[in-house]
């Protein structure tokens, strides 16, 4: 299937309405930053902060700077291009399930919600859509998003107050003897 393909075919399975604007590379991503650099500077900013200077990022959802555009790195990136496209869905069909806010632009509350984010409902979410899809279209991405999900899984139950102070206490017994 080729990367179009993929792309109608989670529209279709996500309900997802054809407004959605697909950015591929970085060269497309720059394109785009720039068109809207004169309108919205702190957009455009945000964007190059956020994608381009990035190391780690394959693709983003904007959803703060524009609900219908997913920037990705390569069309090779077909798990990344699904967990994205989940992301619309979540924020176009079932936002209120999700916890879709405002961006922080404090250090230390940006700090902390990056911590959230990778345990948030959400993300676990992206994630499991993502491995799926990578699943059952035989895509080499199944094994990132397989790991993910069970990383994801762990850090929630980790998070979850009665599992934190059984932990804490199992660290503070071994630390005892």
């Amino acid at each position: 299937m080729t990367f179009e393909e993929h792309v109608e075919n989670i529209k279709k399975e996500l309900g997802i309405d054809s407004n959605l604007q697909i950015v591929c590379g970085e060269d497309g991503a720059r394109d785009y930053i720039e068109s809207i650099r004169e309108k919205n500077p702190s957009h455009a900013k945000c964007l190059e902060d956020m994608y381009l200077k990035s190391k780690n990022t394959r693709g983003i959802y904007p959803w703060s700077v524009d609900e219908d555009l997913i920037l990705i790195k390569s069309k090779n990136y077909i798990g990344t291009l699904a967990h994205e496209m989940r992301h619309v869905w979540q924020y176009k069909k079932a936002k209120d399930k999700f916890c879709w806010s405002e961006p922080c632009r404090n250090k230390f509350k940006e700090c902390l919600d990056k911590m959230i984010y990778l345990v948030s409902k959400k993300e676990l979410d992206a994630n499991e859509y993502a491995r799926d899809y990578c699943k059952k279209n035989g895509i080499g991405e199944f094994n990132r998003y397989r790991c993910k999900a069970h990383i994801n899984y762990i850090c929630r139950a980790l998070f979850r107050p009665w599992i934190l102070l059984c932990f804490i206490w199992v660290v503070f017994v071994f630390l005892l003897f």
